[in-house]
C-alpha cells in the first residue's frame, strides 16, 4: 500500500528495525503476511478494545508503520465487553498458567544441559565440501564477479560479499 491524501493526519514511522533496507516489490509479502496476522489477532482472537492492529505502507521500498485507531465509543464497548470475555479466563487461571509454564521451561532447560556434545567432523562431506571449498577459494582469491566498476571493497561488506559469491556457487552448482 502507498501513501494517499487520507494519511496525512496520521503518525508513520519508519520500520527500520525489521526492515533496514529499502524492500524490492515481490520482498514486501513479508511485511504484508506480518501485518495481516497481526491485525487479524488484535482483531479477531484478542479483540483489542482500542485498536484492530497496524496500517502499513511503502514509499520507495521502505517500510512505514503507524496505528489503527477505534475511535467509535459504541464499537470500543462492544470490543471491551468481548476482550473481557477472552482476557478474564487468563487472569483468572493465571497462577496454574505460570506455573506450568515454569514447569515446561525448567524442564527444556534440563533437557539441554544433559544433551550430549555432537562433534563436527573436520572435513564435510559429499558435494557440501567441493561447493564450500569452491566458494571460499573464489572468496579468497577476489575472483567473484563484480558489477562493472566496483571495486572490491566499495560500500560493500565482507559479510556481503561472501553471499553473492556463494549464492552465485549456489546457482552454478544447481545448473
Amino acid at each position: 500500500m502507498q501513501f494517499g491524501p487520507e494519511d496525512d493526519d496520521r503518525y508513520w514511522f519508519d520500520n527500520s528495525m525489521h526492515f533496514p533496507e529499502p524492500m524490492r516489490l515481490f520482498d514486501m509479502v513479508t511485511a504484508e503476511a506480518a501485518y495481516c496476522a497481526l491485525g487479524s489477532s488484535n482483531s479477531r482472537v484478542h479483540c483489542l478494545p482500542t485498536t484492530p492492529g497496524i496500517g502499513y505502507r511503502i514509499l520507495n521500498g521502505r517500510v512505514y508503520i503507524g496505528g489503527n485507531a477505534v475511535t467509535d465509543p459504541a464499537e470500543i464497548a462492544r470490543r471491551t465487553e468481548e476482550f473481557q470475555k477472552r482476557a478474564s479466563y487468563y487472569y483468572e487461571h493465571w497462577e496454574p498458567h505460570c506455573d506450568a509454564w515454569k514447569d515446561k521451561m525448567r524442564a527444556l532447560i534440563k533437557n539441554d544441559r544433559n544433551a550430549k556434545s555432537v562433534g563436527i567432523g573436520v572435513v564435510e562431506s559429499g558435494s557440501n565440501r567441493v561447493l564450500l571449498t569452491q566458494t571460499k577459494l573464489r572468496f579468497d582469491a577476489g575472483l567473484g564477479q563484480r558489477p562493472t566498476g566496483e571495486s572490491r571493497g566499495a560500500g560493500r561488506t565482507r559479510a556481503h560479499r561472501w553471499s553473492v559469491v556463494s549464492r552465485r556457487a549456489g546457482r552454478r552448482a544447481c545448473r
